[in-house]
């Protein structure tokens, strides 16, 4: 028979939580999953901790003073040749230990506020000493910011991605039901959602913007979406407005960006008409699925413009005082967008407030050329489509996320059986993780290709527009099957409206219905373009 140790050293309490919390979550971290791990007792545990308080109080700490300990070892490494800094630096960042902790850590500090702050803190300065030692390479200082952050992160990140915390999700979570109820965002989270900066991420930074990558607004949104699809998706397009309006004429840049923060609903579709005048156009029109109407201060819409014989396709940016709200939104799903019907009649638009839908489409406008980044030659169908497949993406994680949780206490009725122990729900969880993983790289790739492009100095082809298009709808389209692929095994009590795998299902149904989604549409569009078929000039890509 194995004999137990008496209590087993404070380190080896200390590992021992570290790989509960990196393998299993910070949920799993109890008194008895410790004792079972190490083949201790409660006692030995009490010998050293006074309660669950204390020891996770020392964990916090031990991973503090490891992380001093590397800060010393780094800069230990100053007089050392730049590239065999880097390669050392490296090297420490990489040991198997190093990356146990800080799966545990990033983990944990997604639901601990305390925890986050201690996690930004170690980066900022790990990220100094990386950022010092690629100037001392020979970058710039741009350049060396950048490459940082992919060194540490594997992609750049931003204050604002750090700042989407597991508390930041589970108030969004916490708020779901009320938002649907109110069929608009609450006021909390609007709130909330100002003070993040998020909303200027993708601002100019001539206007006191972050500026960032385009692909730096993808995350925060998934994860919103762990929360609340609705949240996510009117936040998403709140952000994304931000980058659009920097893609208008100077003076409507002013004016839009004098509103702090900017948010504009945007009904791209055009069916509205925009009668020329001598300096601008006489607007009239309705609109429906204007995102975010409800909060907005300005609007975007789609609209036929230019003589009668000449009319073309714009994008005009029009004051929420102009507009009026048609309340039509009762829906089933992402009722919490607040997407409602606008009605302008009759509203004079200067004509600095219009900017051509091909210009836009192709990411060639002029006022993109005010800002030095290739964030806004981005062309819109694919930042549209993109952005918006992330609500889906991150309803999906989640419903896996519970689905998971729920099989190791579900018991099924009338048999007595757990759940966990049935190989088809098995089967079923490991084939919805498969299928988000290959989404992750499908994700990727597609951001990296545009990327690249835009990098060169190029203009991104209708080809390459068309496949992210199609991505974007493949990612709904597998986030979509994987929800009802879950739910199905989920049992009657799935359906209960306080339970968030059938509030995800009806997101992510009304969600997959946006046309930029039509799956046949956009695997046409795509197929054609990549045997070099000619296809409309107004097709969405």
């Amino acid at each position: 028979m194995a004999t137990r140790r008496t209590s087993g050293r404070v380190d080896d309490w200390l590992q021992a939580g570290y790989a509960i919390v990196a393998e299993d979550g910070l949920g799993a971290l109890k008194i008895d999953p410790l004792c079972a791990r190490l083949g201790l007792t409660k006692g030995s545990f009490y010998w050293h901790f006074a309660d669950m308080a204390a020891y996770r109080r020392a964990l916090i700490e031990s991973w503090a003073h490891l992380r001093d300990d590397d800060r010393r070892d780094i800069e230990g490494m100053r007089d050392i040749e730049p590239r065999e800094r880097l390669s050392q630096m490296m090297a420490m960042l990489v040991r198997p230990r190093q990356w146990s902790l800080e799966r545990a850590m990033r983990e944990w500090a997604r639901s601990d506020e305390t925890v986050a702050a201690a996690v930004r803190s170690a980066d900022r300065r790990l990220l100094k000493a990386v950022r010092q030692a690629l100037c001392d390479y020979g970058f710039d200082d741009d350049d060396a910011a950048l490459r940082a952050d992919i060194e540490r992160y594997g992609k750049p990140m931003t204050a604002v991605a750090a700042g989407i915390t597991g508390a930041f999700v589970d108030q969004l979570a916490g708020r779901a039901q009320e938002a649907e109820e109110l069929r608009r965002l609450p006021a909390a989270t609007v709130t909330e959602l100002r003070e993040s900066g998020l909303f200027d991420l993708l601002k100019p930074a001539r206007y006191g913007g972050q500026q960032a990558q385009f692909k730096a607004i993808l995350d925060p949104v998934r994860r919103m979406a762990h929360g609340c699809a609705s949240t996510a998706w009117t936040a998403g397009f709140f952000t994304l407005h931000n980058w659009m309006l920097a893609l208008f004429d100077e003076q409507a840049q002013s004016d839009g960006f004098a509103s702090r923060p900017f948010l504009a609903s945007s009904p791209l579709a055009p069916t509205g008409r925009g009668t020329p005048t001598t300096d601008g156009i006489r607007l009239n029109g309705r609109w429906s699925w204007a995102t975010g109407v409800m909060e907005g201060n300005w609007t975007i819409v789609g609209a036929l413009c230019g003589p009668d014989d000449a009319i073309y396709p714009a994008l005009v940016l029009v004051p929420a005082d102009d507009i009026q709200v048609v309340d039509v939104w009762h829906t089933d799903g992402m009722r919490a967008t607040g997407s409602n019907d606008i009605v302008i009649e009759d509203v004079f638009v200067p004509a600095h407030r219009l900017v051509k839908g091909t210009d836009i489409y192709a990411g060639t406008t002029q006022g993109a050329l005010l800002h030095d980044a290739s964030l806004y030659r981005w062309p819109m169908v694919p930042a549209l489509a993109l952005l918006a497949a992330m609500p889906a993406f991150g309803a999906a994680e989640r419903v896996v996320e519970v689905f998971t949780e729920r099989l190791s206490e579900r018991v099924i009725a009338y048999e007595g059986s757990k759940q966990k122990d049935k190989p088809a729900a098995q089967a079923r969880l490991g084939e919805a993780r498969v299928r988000l993983r290959a989404l992750h790289g499908l994700l990727a790739d597609t951001t990296a290709s545009i990327e690249a492009i835009l990098a060169a100095g190029d203009k991104v082809p209708r080809p390459v527009r068309a496949d992210a298009r199609l991505a974007a709808a493949h990612i709904v389209k597998e986030s979509r099957a994987v929800i009802a692929g879950l739910l199905e095994a989920s049992g009657a009590s799935a359906h209960f409206l306080d339970n968030p795998l059938q509030r995800a299902k009806r997101d992510v149904d009304v969600m997959s219905g946006h046309v930029i989604f039509d799956y046949d549409v956009s695997r046409e569009l795509a197929g054609a373009l990549a045997i070099g078929l000619k296809v409309a000039p107004i097709a969405m890509v």
